[in-house]
């Protein structure tokens, strides 16, 4: 229900991407803020991609338009909503209860203090291709491994080509060739026609990946978290008789999580005839464009650090999840961590950077430096810890609709690869810096929790999910979706204190900002087309039998608000 405060200036709050964290900020902002607010939400997709799946729906056809889900309803997902008739890329809401709230399909070109650009305009909505705001919501995510990377530079081999980079890179049409034998060896490469973020293009997409897969003699997965161990399974299910390999630079599969996730995957895999190799780092020298080696039948050779030679018509590499934070890099350089990518946060999800050392010529800035001349961060010292459940009481573990609402178990299904991507240096990801209170003890310590070693340059700047060194909660939905819900939360007080301010009243401030808390890492991983899924919650490691081919795309379609639909329905 919208809130019933009201404000005296119109605030215009801006969401900077529209996957699951994005998502649900901007749900829970157009519930909470009065008619007087305007809440923008900016993609470079015109419908929300449901990540967890690309894996299957990449390799199992059929069922390709459920990665590809409208934005039509996603603001206020609990009311009743109709089938999408068109993918248009304007979506408004202005004649309901509650704050006026615009999707625009656009890609973000710079941000300043007050203002973002994008690269086009919008005179529907009265808008130039910049656009002022109050406080905005960082979640942009991050650059995807290329084998689930639909924006990706994408070229065309010819039937003649051999090649073993990633798809989507490259995708092969075989005309009734065979692919990559030993007398065609000769690249005619043909351009693939620029990726736009439409759900016509990401499902042709997926076609076109599930076809070089099918063609392929052989695949080389590189990685052992979940996405590859997706990839493996579903590729060796899909296909038993093709061989499959999956390369792991560590001893262990997941080693974020406990040696039984290890020992129920390793077994999985054996029951697949994946052939697994551990502890051996792939030469990425050797997979870079003039270090083609084939062997006698024409496949593509690689090489391990150690020295290991591996042949495979196909290669996926499935690590490099790089942080997209190079708009807050310029914003303001030290918010960003120049190693691990990732943007510094306070508890609150505000955007940090560390205190710099004091000096007489240049004193210890204040928690308020370099914000634009705003009142309503009058008051910035007063936290309230708060765990990360949802509001309204949903559990993210249960796959179930209780009062139109879903709940959140799809985003267990975390692409978590970060553990192997630091072992790839700059082809990687860096690891995502840990927590002071990872030992779970401490949690209370005032200190610890305002983050003392750091200020906010821009207290009205909040950065969730990917793009942020959330401490030490991994790359998954089900953490963007509760750090959208704090930052959204936070920034409805912040707006609140601002009133208060604007009428000069001598009521006290009696809502304290939220402090984010991560719960312990959690996944859940699909194990071929059998059904099968094994999951951690909480140390508590298990099976499920109860999954479809299409991992329950539908469900995740309640979250955005166009739940119900039919088959039909849903290719829209």
């Amino acid at each position: 229900m919208p809130s019933t405060f009201r404000i005296n200036k119109k605030k215009t709050v801006i969401v900077l991407g529209g996957s699951y964290g994005g998502a649900r900020a901007a749900q829970v902002l157009a519930e909470s803020l009065p008619d007087e607010c305007l809440i923008i939400m900016i993609d470079r997709n015109s419908h929300a991609n449901h990540l967890y799946v690309l894996p299957r729906l990449g390799v199992f056809p059929g069922h390709e338009h459920k990665a590809f889900i409208p934005y039509t309803n996603v603001f206020h997902p609990t009311r009743p909503s109709s089938p999408p008739s068109s993918i248009d890329n304007l979506h408004a809401n202005s004649s309901s209860p509650g704050p006026t709230t615009i999707f625009l399909q656009a890609h973000i070109t710079d941000i300043s203090p007050t203002h973002v650009t994008l690269d086009r305009s919008f005179p529907p909505h009265g808008f130039t291709n910049e656009i002022a705001y109050d406080y905005a919501v960082y979640a942009l995510g991050s650059h995807l491994p290329s084998p689930i990377d639909l924006w990706a530079p994408e070229t065309q081999p010819s039937a003649e080509t051999p090649t073993a980079s990633s798809f989507p890179k490259t995708v092969s049409h075989l005309d009734g060739q065979e692919f990559g034998h030993a007398r065609c060896r000769r690249s005619v490469i043909e351009e693939v026609a620029p990726y736009n973020g439409t759900k016509p293009e990401g499902v042709a997409w997926l076609k076109r990946c599930q076809d070089r897969i099918a063609h392929a003699r052989s695949v080389l997965v590189v990685g052992g978290g979940a996405l590859g161990i997706q990839f493996a399974t579903d590729i060796a299910a899909v296909h038993p008789t093709k061989p499959v390999t999956l390369l792991h630079s560590r001893d262990r599969l997941l080693p974020r999580f406990d040696l039984p996730m290890h020992t129920t995957i390793m077994q999985a895999l054996e029951d697949l005839r994946v052939d697994v190799i551990l502890g051996s780092r792939l030469d990425l020298a050797t997979t870079r464009p003039g270090a083609e080696v084939y062997d006698k039948i024409g496949r593509r050779v690689v090489r391990t650090e150690d020295g290991r030679e591996i042949a495979a018509d196909l290669l996926l590499l499935c690590t490099g999840q790089i942080p997209n934070t190079a708009l807050l890099s310029s914003l303001y350089p030290e918010v960003v961590d120049e190693q691990s990518k990732l943007v510094r946060v306070l508890r609150t999800m505000q955007i940090a950077a560390p205190i710099p050392i004091p000096t007489p010529s240049s004193p210890a800035p204040s928690l308020l430096s370099g914000f634009p001349s705003s009142p309503c961060m009058s008051e910035m010292s007063t936290f309230t810890s708060s765990s990360h459940t949802p509001s309204d009481g949903m559990s993210i573990y249960d796959d179930k609709e209780e009062n139109g609402r879903l709940e959140m178990g799809d985003l267990v299904l975390a692409l978590d690869n970060g553990e192997d991507d630091e072992e790839y240096g700059e082809e990687g990801s860096s690891g995502r810096l840990t927590s002071e209170n990872d030992d779970g003890e401490g949690e209370d310590d005032e200190e610890v929790l305002r983050d003392s070693h750091l200020f906010t340059p821009y207290p009205h700047i909040f950065a969730i999910g990917d793009a942020s060194d959330a401490f030490g909660a991994i790359n998954a939905g089900h953490n963007a979706y509760y750090q959208g819900e704090v930052a959204a939360r936070n920034i409805v007080r912040l707006i609140k204190r601002d009133i208060i301010s604007h009428n000069n009243t001598t009521n006290e401030i009696d809502e304290e900002l939220e402090l984010y808390t991560p719960n312990p890492p959690a996944i859940k991983v699909s194990l071929g087309l059998q059904t099968k899924s094994v999951y951690e919650i909480n140390g508590v490691i298990g099976t499920k039998d109860d999954g479809n081919e299409d991992l329950d795309a539908g469900l995740m379609w309640r979250y955005f608000g166009v739940g119900g639909l039919t088959e039909e329905e849903m290719l829209v």
